[in-house]
């Protein structure tokens, strides 16, 4: 039987969830599927997890690699795909039972990209995050509907599309996927998604019901300090700003001045989880990264009414160079939750 589509896992420590997550592929009601399970370098029990599986399923091939993050270990497994389409999951998320049973009639349209809606899933509750465009989207329609609204959709924060590869199918001959990326951690995702859809003749956005559950996990890497954030955000500004062009996507500067902006507010929150947090030390970061040409321009032209609360606050300190002052407010009311 034809594999239809590859589903690539990147796996690293996963082996609380990971069983869940593997066991809602091998339950698929669709069955034209290969799972690529890529232990990248674990050092609990989920490499040994992913050999189990792969000894009661013919359609899991498992690749065990040194730890070069998730990046890296996709790369891997789409090397081996042999699907017309790749599917990328989490290894701590899973699907719903019918997701691909829904998305393969889809596929038979041969649509560049399939994009469907997703759970926040806490647990206890969850909340549905729907696609902003619904339907088929040719070429022409991409480029009048979709580029003007792709990084930044009128409200902060909100993507005209998600960077996440997670809720997406995708033709493997579409995907954007190079070295100049590689050194990068954080928003990795954009860095694949956004030039394959700029690359893309057709798009389809299902909008009928959620199929991916991406679990909401307080030990995520998104709770953790990262030493590297702001240099790597400089590194993924510079990398996007080679990518895109005024010329194919209208108002592009524009949106990367939001999308900066978004980003900048989520590395000052990663210095409030810095162990043995020092406001010194922190504000000399972060004054560094805030003299980079294109956040210095983001924040310059995007005019405080034009965000949300609580962004006014972060852009009038900003702006005003309050950078010190904001930094003790956010890590006191960390400390007073």
């Amino acid at each position: 039987m034809e594999t239809i589509i590859s589903v690539i896992i990147p796996v690293y420590n996963a082996e609380k969830h990971l069983g869940k997550c593997i066991d809602s592929l091998v339950n698929q009601q669709f069955t034209s599927i290969e799972i690529i399970l890529v232990d990248d370098g674990s050092s609990d029990t989920s490499g040994e997890i992913c050999d189990e599986y792969a000894g009661k399923y013919s359609n899991i091939t498992v690749i065990h690699k040194e730890n070069e993050g998730a990046y890296k270990a996709r790369k891997a497994g789409l090397d081996v795909a042999r699907g017309i389409y790749i599917s990328f999951i989490d290894a701590d998320d899973w699907l719903e039972r019918d997701a691909y049973n829904i998305i393969c009639p889809i596929l038979q349209k041969e649509y560049d990209i399939i994009i469907f809606p997703y759970y926040l899933d806490y647990g206890i509750k969850k909340e549905i995050v729907y696609n902003k465009f619904d339907g088929e989207y040719d070429r022409e329609r991409i480029c009048k509907d979709i580029f003007p609204r792709l990084l930044y959709y009128g409200e902060f924060y909100h993507f005209g599309i998600e960077p996440s590869l997670c809720n997406k199918v995708i033709k493997k001959e579409m995907l954007v996927y190079d070295e100049l990326n590689e050194k990068i951690s954080i928003g990795e995702d954009g860095l694949i998604m956004y030039p394959t859809i700029q690359n893309a003749n057709t798009i389809f956005f299902y909008n009928e019901k959620a199929l991916y559950h991406y679990r909401q996990n307080p030990e995520s890497v998104t709770q953790t300090y990262r030493s590297q954030y702001l240099e790597e955000n400089i590194d993924l500004f510079q990398i996007l700003n080679q990518r895109f062009s005024e010329k194919t996507i209208p108002n592009i500067d524009k949106q990367l001045n939001y999308y900066i902006l978004f980003l900048t507010q989520l590395a000052i929150e990663n210095e409030m989880l810095a162990p043995n947090w020092n406001v010194l030390e922190s504000f000399k970061r972060i004054m560094k990264y805030c003299k980079n040409k294109q956040v210095y321009n983001a924040i310059k032209n995007v005019r405080i009414k034009d965000v949300e609360m609580p962004f006014k606050r972060m852009m009038f300190f900003l702006k005003y160079h309050g950078v010190l002052p904001l930094l003790v407010i956010k890590k006191f009311r960390r400390l007073f939750r």
